[in-house]
Parts: C-alpha cells; structure tokens; sequence
C-alpha cells in the first residue's frame, strides 16, 4: 500500500487547457515564411529562413563557437544509453478528457527518473482513439506551425470535427535547438542534424508513456524533413517503440549506409512497418540518380560546410528497409497513382512513394523548397497526408 502510494505522488498534474498561439509564434510564422527575393543570397538577417528551407538540414553551423561536426553522436547514441521500460499496469497520469487538444504535456522527470525538456502537446478526439500518431516537426519547425500543415488547427482554432472524422490522437511534440549567436534552430539529433538533448531516450519515454494510457491500438510514428530522418533513427536503432513508421521528405542519413566512404556506418534493426514520401521535384534535398542526396546550404558566410548527405531513398527503400523486414534487395512492385509512383515490397509492410510533380516555374522555383513541403507534395500526389496516416494499416508483426 505504501508502495502505490508514492507511486501516486508520482503521477503527473496535467493541464486541460489550450496554450494560446502566441502573438512570438505568429510572428515567428511569417518571419519563417518570407520568400528570398531575386534568388540573393544574403546574411541570416536577410533570409526568409522558413522550417523547410536547405538550412535546417545543415549538419554543422557555429554557434558561439560550437561546430555540431566536433560534437559526438556518442554522447547521444542508443549504445551509450540504456533504454529504461517502465512496467506498469496502471497509466502514468490521470487520464486526458477527450476531445480538444491539451498543450504542453511533458514526461515526469520523477517517474522516469530523468529530465526532458520536451513539450508536447496532444489533439484527442471525442471518442476513444484507434490509434496514436507521434508527429515531428523539420528543422526550424514547431508542434504548433507542424499542426496546422496537418490540418489540425489554424491560429487558436483547433479543427475539432477534422480531428473527429479521424477518430485517432495526435502528439506533437517540440524539438530543441542549440542557441547560439541569435539563430536558434529547433530540430532532432538524428546524425544529419544535432538539437543538443537526446531525442531517442525521449521518444522511448514518450511511447512508453502512450501506451500507458492507450494499450492495444497502433502506434505511429512520423515526421517531415528533419523528423522524417529521426523518425527513420527511430526505426533502425529501437524499431520496437512504435509499430509503424512514416517519414515524409526526411530520407535516412548516410551513417546507415554500410557503403557510404566516410565514417563507420551504424547498424540498422530495423523490422517495423516502413513508409517512405519524397518528392520528385525537391529543391532541399537533392533528388536524382546518385547513390547519397546532398543537402545545400544558403548563405556559405554563415554555415561552415556547404552540403551534407543523405541516402537515396530508392536505395534505402531496397537495401536496408526490404532487406531488414523481409530479407528482400529489390525495390518491388511498382504501381503508378494519380500523381505518384508506388513501389511496395514485404507485402506491403515497405512502401515507397514517388510524388511526380511537374516542373516547377520560374516563380515557384525562387521558392527553392518546390517539392518538399507537405502541401507541395499533397497537390501533386492528390492524397492528404493526415488521411493516409489515419488508415495505413499493413500487417503488424
């Protein structure tokens, strides 16, 4: 009796209510969504910096004299962390009230016996979910501007009866940054970029933390850009937190590529489900033939490394996914869609989509990210994202 009831004293005191999107959060929006003028490069000052530009996959920038290329993955890696699964049969916090979104949760440093500085927050339906989709936000991104691409609010408005016809919960949680010399860039270690805190632990947590409180049902996890390549970390170094994976735009680093010339690749785990959405027009990943992708950078004054690499997400897609869930090295049936290509191998439990977008004009491509938004790649695939999430549903191990 003693024993539940310190357990008890645990427990998380949560708050009901909707954070306001703050008046620094709209501004933060526009400053994010300005275009570049005339394809000049210009100072940090000068760029319209916006979450799904080429600079929020840069690997390394100084900040206040920190070049993210001299920090240690090591620091952060699953080898040097033991992934701690909390046993419990009881959930690890009141229950939430169904219905409306509850802002700005965060995991109880006493009940898991260590801090995360991540928020989240969480959209829930008015009946019980079928399922459970964590959602990252890319590099320069927040839960809240991520939300609203999804469909699931505008401003303070929260699309309660979209939520609804969906039936599923939402979480969204917010990436750190490392702050330094005024550019602060929120994103997720995921070894083409570094946030400066341990994302995996908290990603273990938070879904240890998610099925306490709603066993039984799928859980997914995915992301755009910079949380598409952490959603894929996910997969290969701890496949077994989430049952499904979703990474959109966010192709997997080439630390996990065995051929890949410099470094020592990481190995790969992964069995899990696996769904991969890229755009065949993307102006900030460097989508062609060639084995690995590079990632551009705008303003060399400011950044010390000009590109960084991904894999190719074809040969990701048949030589590490198939190859990790079904043994298979081959890309698989290939099924043309209205606005896309499908490649589908393991029967379905590794699909690629190929969004074949047109190209782009004079004045889309001073955009410079044609082809890697969520709105882009949905007008040319003629699917909404938030939908396909909703029902993907392969078969589950």
């Amino acid at each position: 009796m003693l024993k539940m009831s310190l357990f008890l004293i645990l427990l998380i005191n949560v708050s009901c209510t909707e954070d306001p999107y703050s008046q620094k959060s709209r501004d933060q929006d526009s400053y994010l969504s300005m275009e570049i003028q005339g394809g000049r490069e210009g100072r940090v000052a000068d760029l319209g910096l916006r979450e799904d530009l080429r600079v929020e996959e840069t690997q390394d920038m100084s900040l206040q004299d920190i070049s993210l290329q001299d920090i240690s993955l090591q620091d952060i890696s699953l080898q040097d962390i033991s992934l701690q699964d909390l046993d419990v049969s009881a959930p690890l916090h009141p229950p939430l009230a169904l219905g409306g979104v509850h802002a700005n949760q965060s995991l109880d440093e006493t009940l898991f016996q260590r801090e995360h500085p991540h928020r989240f927050d969480v959209y829930l339906p008015n009946t019980p979910p079928s399922r459970v989709v964590v959602f990252l936000h890319g590099g320069l991104g927040s839960k809240e501007s991520i939300a609203e691409k999804l469909g699931l609010r505008t401003d303070n408005q929260i699309h309660q009866d979209q939520i609804n016809s969906l039936g599923i919960a939402w979480i969204i949680p917010q990436g750190q940054a490392i702050e330094g010399e005024g550019l602060s860039i929120p994103t997720w270690s995921n070894h083409v970029m570094l946030s400066g805190t341990d994302d995996l632990l908290f990603l273990n947590d938070l879904s240890t933390w998610i099925r306490s409180n709603w066993s039984g049902i799928p859980l997914v996890l995915s992301g755009h850009s910079n949380g598409g390549m952490m959603t894929h970390r996910v997969w290969c170094e701890a496949p077994e937190l989430y049952s499904l994976y979703v990474g959109v735009s966010g192709p997997p680093s080439t630390s996990y590529d065995p051929e890949y010339p410099e470094g020592t690749p990481i190995e790969c785990l992964g069995n899990a489900p696996y769904w991969a959405i890229i755009g065949s027009e993307d102006r900030t990943i460097g989508v062609n033939e060639n084995p690995n992708w590079t990632i551009s950078v705008s303003n060399p004054d400011v950044y010390e490394r000009s590109q960084d690499h991904v894999m190719n997400e074809k040969r990701a897609h048949e030589e590490v996914r198939s190859l990790k869930v079904c043994q298979l090295m081959q890309r698989g049936e290939e099924t043309e869609r209205i606005g896309l290509t499908q490649w589908s191998s393991c029967n379905g439990r590794v699909v690629l989509w190929w969004v074949n977008q047109p190209e782009p004009n004079r004045l889309e491509a001073r955009g410079r990210t044609y082809g890697h938004k969520i709105d882009s790649l949905e007008s040319a695939g003629q699917f909404i994202l938030r939908e396909e999430l909703a029902r993907w549903s392969p078969d589950l191990p």
